[in-house]
């Protein structure tokens, strides 16, 4: 099983958006027993809140529910998953100076790293303080993120 945990900042927006986007890909792949998934958020800002309305209706709106209490990025879980995945560089280098050795180091990514098309450091933009249109945004790029991520994956697990 493949232990992935999905990160951005307040766990309410990007990351839980993308942690139900993958699953679903994962779902219809018919793949999902080969997942374990989650997610958090760098800082402890809205611990135990559901995601912002605003990622739980734009999922709704593509067939998928969301419902997640957000939670903060603990130490432990360096170790725990085999790959933590940043929506953005702040996460990427926030969680890097969490990492205890070289191998919880290696496991921290840009969640667009398996995007052979983005560029090295592209982004998942944060729509907290944009309007629907930007969470539709983020929607469209997580889940083509979530395909090249799911086909990554799966064709590493082939060899």
């Amino acid at each position: 099983m493949i232990r992935i945990l999905m990160i951005c900042t307040g766990n309410i927006c990007r990351s839980p958006l993308a942690h139900v986007v993958f699953k679903d890909c994962a779902d219809k792949a018919g793949l999902s027993q080969q997942f374990e998934l989650e997610s958090a958020g760098t800082h402890g800002y809205h611990i135990g809140q559901d995601a912002d309305h605003r990622a739980r209706k734009t999922a709704l709106k593509h067939g998928i529910v969301l419902s997640h209490p957000a939670r903060k990025l603990e130490a432990p879980d360096l170790a725990y998953y085999n790959f933590l995945l940043c929506m953005d560089n702040s996460h990427l280098r926030h969680v890097k100076s969490m990492a205890r050795n070289a191998q919880e180091t290696d496991k921290v990514r840009l969640f667009s790293s398996f995007y052979e098309q983005a560029g090295a450091n592209t982004e998942v933009p944060d729509p907290y303080y944009g309007d629907m249109s930007d969470f539709e945004a983020v929607y469209q790029q997580v889940l083509v993120l979530s395909r090249a991520l799911l086909n990554a994956l799966t064709q590493a697990s082939k060899t």
